[in-house]
This record gives structure tokens, sequence and C-alpha cells, in this order.
């Protein structure tokens, strides 16, 4: 802002001292021939200094144009000192004239050096050709409505008429290149293109009042003020490199030619028309010399019509490859989304599904038309869509994926766990224009890992029985040994008679029978397990195994009635006797243990199909359902509410399994709760 109030309070100083001649004719005079020198010397010095500051083709123009401007501010300083230290005006031709001459050549460069804004109608050939039409048009109509009367009416020789009008020539060149650099001009910095089309229009009008006044000698000193179109020309120059430029760089991508920048040569051609047309319709002879620039309108004209041409061809060319490479990729890409082993989807922002890949359409078993225009909700669960969608902003420059684990309903109403995630697709502003949704089948990883949450549960929870078990095997044993420990030393130390060594040496048999019993389990599962058991195998008659485990029972129960249901005819089966009579006695046991009040138990046989089938029933406070399926395993033990009353290591029934199993049978339990339970097991006749 400073620099242009001084720049303009200058101009305004030079007009009023000029105009009213300030300090009288000679102060005036000094005054009128100092500043244009000195103005273009200033803005040769700034833009000197900008051209040094920039870089590239910028650094380039900025130096051309200081070079013009202090090649015409050498000019002017010639003249002036001819004027004021001569006290005459300098010959024509001169060396003020080679200076003038010389500032036009290269300001032209300069302004060509620009860079420009990208596009195909914007190469270099292409803009000279413009140029060129552009100046030979101003150049038809200067001359028509002035300067050829000019040149005609000139009493001066033909040299100085030629240097005279050589300058306007220059002017109309320079501006005519200046128009088509501001039109492809990149736009932040169009400002600076301004001043300097300003600035040159303005020495173009003291060139041209100049050349007039010169060839027609009437010069006065009140017509020294359109030197002031030079004193303003180049303080315009030099405040162009004030003109404050954006932060950043500049876009480099290509862009289309402008409708002014194309219109403006075509504009031109039609004012030479118009110009023709006027001439003739006034009846006025058209000078001869009129024809050059005409000839060069024609000739330019053609270079630009097969320079068009050209482009054309270029751009069909070019179009045709990106459209053939378009296709290529386009082709590539449906191929591959197409073969994508993840389903793929198009989601609009209402969340409906805009094109799905085959992988898609069989992971939710639907055709292509049902899943197109259905939405995500008709597959994927309400809180599931929320939780991703909902964690998307809607206006953003990042590109973020938000991911999700979970099972989704099929179109066929089945059902399958999916890792999915979903990508926005934005707009050059941030804006969603969609979504691309992928989803992959991880059903057989889900149920893996499901099961192996229930492996480490199982183990969990055979570790707690193991040592559920160690404690209450420690315990019987401890109290087994204490039993026989205590009665032996009561007999050793004391005096006893043979009676209480009768009844000592029971208990301690007794003790001792447990321990073996607990010990010759334990040994006989792990040998089960380990196929190390064989079977001596026989004839059975399975009813007298029953007779046999019921006569027992009723010896070591009094509080219990057992009764036996025999199968008549019961053929005898091939089997190990010794370890199915050990099955049958470990469920009487059972039943009895968990029938601790009493009660009836019942002991079956009868044939099934080629099965002995054999069933223990009691009248205990039976099993939950949840429980039966672990009822034979290791350390399995169902203890409800007789917990402190039930003595066992819980080995008895999984070595019922083993030995059943064995001999290629079944074994279960029927059983509910508060009801009893009924235990039953198959043995093949033949095997």
């Amino acid at each position: 802002m400073a620099a242009a109030l001084t720049a303009l309070l200058a101009v305004a100083t030079f007009g009023v001292v000029v105009f009213y001649q300030v300090g009288g004719e000679h102060g005036a005079g000094v005054v009128e021939d100092v500043a244009p020198a000195l103005t273009a010397l200033i803005a040769a010095a700034i833009a000197g200094f900008t051209g040094w500051r920039s870089v590239g083709r910028r650094r380039l123009a900025w130096s051309l144009v200081g070079a013009s401007a202090f090649s015409w501010g050498l000019g002017a300083a010639v003249t002036a000192t001819y004027e004021l230290a001569l006290n005459r005006t300098p010959p024509v031709p001169s060396i003020a004239d080679v200076a003038y001459l010389l500032a036009y050549p290269l300001a032209v460069a300069g302004v060509m050096s620009l860079p420009t804004a990208p596009s195909r109608t914007s190469t270099r050939g292409r803009a000279l050709v413009d140029a060129g039409i552009i100046a030979s048009a101003l150049l038809f109509i200067a001359w028509s409505f002035g300067l050829g009367s000019v040149y005609r009416a000139s009493t001066a020789s033909s040299v100085a008429v030629w240097v005279s009008n050589a300058q306007p020539v220059g002017d109309i060149v320079v501006l005519s290149v200046l128009i088509l650099a501001t039109l492809r001009g990149i736009p932040q910095r169009r400002g600076r293109l301004v001043l300097w089309l300003a600035g040159f229009a303005a020495n173009a009008f003291s060139d041209v009042a100049f050349a007039i006044l010169s060839t027609s000698g009437s010069a006065t000193p009140r017509a020294d003020l359109f030197e002031i179109g030079w004193v303003a020309g180049y303080a315009l120059i030099a405040l162009a490199a004030f003109w404050p430029l954006p932060a950043g760089g500049q876009a480099a991508e290509e862009r289309l030619a402008g409708l002014s920048q194309v219109a403006v040569p075509l504009v031109s051609l039609v004012v030479v028309a118009v110009t023709t047309l006027a001439e003739a319709a006034t009846g006025r002879r058209m000078d001869p010399l009129i024809a050059f620039p005409g000839a060069a309108l024609g000739i330019l004209l053609t270079a630009s019509q097969l320079l068009t041409h050209r482009d054309s061809l270029v751009l069909l060319t070019k179009s045709r490859r990106t459209e053939a490479q378009l296709r290529e990729q386009s082709s590539l890409l449906n191929q591959v989304v197409g073969h994508a082993p993840a389903g793929l989807a198009r989601v609009s922002r209402d969340l409906r599904v805009i094109d799905a890949n085959p992988r898609l359409c069989a992971l939710f078993q639907a055709p292509t038309p049902v899943i197109v225009g259905s939405g995500l909700s008709d597959y994927i669960p309400e809180a599931d869509i929320a939780k991703v969608f909902g964690s998307i902003p809607a206006l953003s420059n990042d590109i973020e994926t938000i991911e999700a684990a979970g099972e989704i309903t099929r179109a066929s109403g089945g059902k399958v766990w999916v890792q999915w995630s979903a990508t926005p697709v934005r707009n050059s502003r941030g804006w969603i224009e969609y979504y691309i949704a992928m989803f992959e089948d991880i059903t057989s990883e889900h149920e893996a890992e499901a099961a192996a949450l229930a492996n480490l549960a199982s183990l969990e929870r055979l570790s707690k029985l193991k040592s559920e078990f160690v404690t209450m095997v420690s315990h019987e044993f401890r109290t087994a040994l204490t039993g026989i420990q205590g009665y032996s030393e009561v007999m050793r130390d004391d005096t006893v008679t043979p009676d209480e060594v009768k009844e000592f040496a029971g208990d301690i048999n007794s003790d001792a029978v447990r321990l073996s019993k607990m010990i010759t389990e334990m040994l006989d599962l792990d040998r089960m397990e380990a196929g190390r058991m064989k079977l001596n195998l026989g004839q059975v008659d399975i009813n007298s195994l029953l007779g046999d485990a019921a006569a027992r029972a009723r010896v070591s129960s009094s509080k219990h009635i057992i009764t036996v249901l025999l199968g008549s005819g019961m053929p005898a089966l091939v089997g190990d006797s010794d370890r199915l009579f050990q099955v049958i006695t470990n469920l009487m046991t059972n039943a009895i243990k968990y029938s601790p009040n009493g009660g009836e138990i019942v002991l079956s046989s009868s044939l099934d199909g080629g099965n002995v089938k054999v069933g223990v029933r009691d009248h205990g406070p039976g099993i939950p359902a949840e429980f039966i399926d672990r009822l034979f395993g290791r350390y399995e033990r169902y203890e409800g509410n007789a917990k402190n009353q039930v003595i066992g290591t819980g080995l008895g029934l999984a070595i019922a399994r083993q030995i059943v199993e064995m001999h290629k049978g079944r074994i279960w339990v029927e059983s509910r709760l508060g009801d009893g339970s009924e235990f039953l097991f198959t043995i093949p006749l033949s095997s």
C-alpha cells in the first residue's frame, strides 16, 4: 500500500509540474526530461531485485523485463542529456533510439518467459501465433485509424518516421503478448500481469502521442504532458513486484483453455473485418501498406488452423489411448474384484448395496439382483452397523477403515460369522460419496476358537477334578491307615481278649480291602485307557451274575429291597464274566450309596435285538440332565445333597464304561431329578 501511494504521488506531482510549468519552463523541462528516465531505471532496479529473489522461469521473466526497463531508461537518459546538456534534441536515429527499440524485444521475451497454467491449447507455439494475430489485427486497426495518416502526412525524413512508428508497433506487439499471457497465466499471479499490462498500455499511449507529435511537428509545452504515460507506465511495472502472492505452490495439473483465451484472437479478426467494412462504407481508399498486416493475418490464421487441427489429432490419439488404458484397467479391476477371495460391496450413504462381487453373493447365499438394492440391515445386526458407520466422520480428509466381527444372517436364513470392514470413499471436498465394504468368512476360525475355549474350560475343570480326587484319595488313605495304625497299637500295647482281637482284625481287614479296592480301580482304569488290559472271554450267563450280585447286595445292606427281574430264556453271551460282574456290582454299590434311606433297587435283564440289556434302577435323588453327559468321565461323581455321606473315588462309572465298550457294548443312564435313576448297558451276544 505504501509503494502504491508513493507511486501515485510521484505521478501526480509530475503531472502538476508539467501542466502548470512549476519552476518555470526550464524547471518543468528538467522534470519532464529526467522523470521518465528515473522512473524507468527505478523500475529496472526493482524488477532486477525481484528476479534475483525469484526462481526458475519467473527469475528469467523479471530479469528480462528489468533489462527492458533499463534499456528504455538508458535511452531516456541519453535524450535528457541531449536536451539539458546540449540544449537540442537527439538526432534520429541515435543511440537513444537503439535503446528505446531494444526495450521491446526484451519485454516480449520477458513476458513469454512467464510460467503459465498448463493446458493443451496453451503451447508456446500456439501462443506465439495467437499473439501474432492480435498484433497484426491491432496494427491493421491502428494503421487504418491513425498511424497510416501520420506516416503519409509526416514532413520528417523516412528514417525518422519509421523510427517513430516502430515504437507504437513495438507497443502493439508487447501488449498482444501480455494480453495472452494474462489470459493463460496462473490465476493467483494474474494481478501482477494486469499491472504490467496497464503499465505497457500507458507507455503505448505516450509512444503513440509522441509519434504523432514528432512527425507532425506540432509539439507544444503543454503537449509534454503526454509523457506522463511513461512515468505512470514504469511506476505500474515497478508496483507489480509488490503485488501479494498466495502462500504455497501452484497446482500444475492440465486444465481446459478458458473461453476468453480462445476468443480474444478471434475477436481481433472480427474487429479487423469491421474496420475493413467501415473503410469501404466511408469510401476511404485503403493504404497499400496495410496489406502487410493483412497478409500476416492470413498467414497466421492458416497457421492457427493447422495448429488447431494438430491439437485435435493429438487429443484424439491421446483420448483413444486413454480409453484403451481405461478399458484395460477396468477389465483388470473387474477380474480382481470378481475373483477376490473376500466379499466386496459398494454401499451407498443410506447403507444400501450398490454393487456386489460373486464372493459376496456366495457368502450371503443370494444372487446379485437380490443383494443389489438391499440394505445392510437385512444381513447385519443394527447394533453392529451403528457401531461401524457411526465411527466414520461425515467430513474428513483422512482415509479410515473401521473393522468389526460378528454373526450375520444370510438371505437363506442361515448364520455365518464374518470379519468385515467399511472404508469411506470421499470427494475432493472430503464428503462421503459411498463406502467400500469387505466381508470375510471366519466361521471356521470362530468355531476353532470356541472349541479351544471349550477345551481350555474342560482342562481347567479336569485339573480341578484331579485336585479334588487327590484330596479325596488322600483323605481315604489317611482314614484307613489311621484305623489300621490305631488297632495295631492297641493290640501291641494293651491287653486284649481274643474276641477283641478278632474285632480289631476285622476292622483292619475292612480298611485294607478299601485301600486295595481304591488302588485296584486306579490301576485298572489306567490299564484300560492305555489298552493294556485283556479280557478273558468265555460263555457268560448274565442272569447268574445278576443273581450273585443281588445276593451280595442283600448281605451288605439290610435297609434296601433288592428285586431281580430276569428275562426268561436268556442265551449265554461271549465276555469276561469277572469284568461284567465288576460292572454290575459297581452299579449296585452306587444304587445303595445314593439311596441311604433305603428303598427298592431293581436288577433286570432282557433281550434287545442281538444284545443283552441289563438295568439297575434305584429310588435315589436322581441326576440333573446337564450332568448326565459327564457322569461316565474320569473323577466325575454327582454328589447332590449327599456330598458328605457318599464315599468313593469317582472312578467306578468310568471303569464300567471302559469294560462295556471293550465288550463292544454301550452304557447310559436314564434319570429324572427327584425320581431316581436307572443305569443300563448292552452287550452283544457274540463279538
